[in-house]
């Protein structure tokens, strides 16, 4: 702002035109931040140019990919966390920053070999992660409550807003309850019990938390849940 400030004299000048880019949004929120709520960023910045020509907004999983990212789509993974970045209208910034990442774990994952092909036993690694990563960059007090082993609501609180993981979620519930009726058992109660329940047993790890028995059933294995991947959310060289 004090570049503009001191150069907007040239901007007056005959056959001068000046051309700059800035994201204007949060340049205003930054000037409101400093001027206090009353004071309109927005208003204040129209000062400085004649014309805007706006970009359009990024799509997350095309910046990721652009970067180097293997970007699977159909992958759960990836669609999950493509569809909550796209949810909290992830910044080039935050892309940046989260893409070693997200490209690390989704390598870890891919190459990792599994043993089964049910959507319940590969849904902390192939729904979870994705909703965690999400949640420590963007509400990192949470994701401290989780990992800390107390409180989980919040990750179906996110989640939910993944149309993916809400699939990955019903198909699991339905796959644990086999004889029970699909009308019956899909529902925000059941679905955020599944999550909490999961989590209870990576995080806590008592098999007789009524939380954990509720999911664990039968032969019903997470492999791998306890890895430290799941309370770093890296991967160990």
């Amino acid at each position: 702002m004090r570049f503009l400030e001191q150069t907007k004299a040239i901007f007056q000048l005959p056959n001068v035109i000046v051309v700059y880019s800035t994201d204007i949004v949060q340049l205003s929120r930054s000037l409101e931040g400093v001027y206090g709520s009353h004071f309109s960023g927005r208003a204040y910045l129209e000062r400085f140019y004649d014309k805007r020509i706006e970009l359009q907004r990024i799509m997350p999983l095309d910046y990721l990919e652009f970067k180097g990212l293997r970007v699977n789509r159909g992958h759960p993974f990836i669609d999950i966390i493509g569809e909550l970045l796209d949810y909290k209208n992830a910044s080039c910034r935050a892309l940046n920053r989260l893409f070693d990442q997200i490209r690390s774990i989704f390598e870890f994952i891919y190459i990792s070999p599994f043993y089964s092909y049910r959507t319940a036993e590969v849904f902390p690694k192939f729904a979870l992660l994705p909703v965690l990563i999400v949640l420590s960059y963007y509400e990192p007090e949470q994701w401290y409550e989780v990992k800390c082993g107390r409180s989980f609501s919040c990750v179906y609180n996110l989640a939910s807003h993944s149309e993916r993981f809400i699939n990955q979620l019903d198909s699991s519930i339905i796959e644990i309850n086999e004889s029970t009726s699909d009308e019956s058992l899909i529902s925000e109660k059941s679905r955020r019990a599944f999550v909490e329940g999961v989590c209870a047993l990576i995080y806590i790890g008592k098999l007789n938390d009524p939380r954990v028995e509720a999911v664990n059933k039968g032969s019903f294995l997470f492999a791998n849940t306890f890895a430290d991947v799941f309370f770093t959310l890296r991967v160990q060289d």
